[in-house]
């Protein structure tokens, strides 16, 4: 798990990072951080995260400031799960038929945090997905609320799933119990609601989070929740970072699952 870790800058001159899908350029001034990104077509994950030699940087790159109260050369790199709802979408759709229930495992890219370390503690500077996300609106043009939307296929057992080092394999329960067949084109993960956790049995990716769990009932109504008790199949786990909201925000809660009340899911 090297891609989450610290390192020690020096003033002014610029460190190059490559993550997965994303490469990170970070630069310490005398008074403010400098930073710029951009995502490649080419996903082949790196074994770590430790500065490399220093590709060509886009055109005339747009960097973005930000100052901290620490003037700490100490940066930190972990992973944090996306802020927003996924929309996942596997390649075909699914038909659950009355009382049926499935377990299956997906991928979700994960955030690159970067925080300074230093007297007043871990001042986060930026959050980068290591992935380029899609964003969609998931409702109507009363209520709804912004998303991202992911093509995502889905495994039946873990050890099928093709996990680089900064994919989070998110075990999904799907459950009909309606009185009619549902056709599953696409569902919806709490990812801002879920925690984060690292197999200490595997040595490089290993990324888990909790289950999301979705259910059709009679009333034609998708109840989505996150369920925390059986994130991953070993116990040898750690906590990396804990979800970003801990309740439902109020326009899920007002009925923005009822499947006759979304226009576009």
């Amino acid at each position: 798990m090297v891609y989450w870790t610290n390192y020690s800058l020096d003033t002014d001159i610029v460190r190059y990072w490559r993550i997965g899908a994303l490469d990170f350029w970070m630069r310490r001034t005398d008074e403010e951080w400098l930073y710029v990104w951009r995502h490649r077509a080419d996903a082949e994950p790196t074994s770590d995260s430790h500065s490399m030699p220093n590709p060509e940087m886009p055109a005339e790159p747009e960097w973005h400031r930000a100052v901290t109260r620490s003037a700490s050369l100490t940066v930190k790199f972990s992973p944090l799960m996306p802020d927003r709802t996924v929309i996942a979408n596997p390649r075909n759709p699914l038909k659950l038929l009355p009382g049926t229930t499935v377990q299956f495992y997906a991928i979700i890219p994960v955030f690159l945090g970067v925080s300074v370390l230093g007297a007043h503690g871990e001042e986060r500077v930026c959050e980068i997905p290591t992935r380029m996300l899609t964003n969609t609106w998931l409702g109507d043009m009363f209520a709804g609320k912004l998303c991202y939307t992911l093509p995502s296929d889905l495994y039946h057992y873990p050890d099928k799933v093709t996990q680089g080092p900064t994919d989070a394999i998110c075990p999904v329960r799907l459950r009909n119990i309606a009185d009619d067949p549902f056709i599953v084109e696409k569902f919806g993960i709490f990812a801002d609601m879920m925690n984060l956790y690292h197999r200490t049995d595997v040595p490089v990716a290993g990324l888990w989070t909790g289950e999301s769990r979705t259910d059709f009932t009679r009333e034609k109504q998708l109840n989505i929740s996150v369920s925390e008790t059986r994130p991953m199949p070993s116990t040898n786990r750690v906590l990396l970072s804990r979800a970003r909201k801990a309740n439902f925000d109020s326009i899920w809660k007002k009925g923005i699952s009822l499947l006759d009340k979304i226009s576009n899911y």
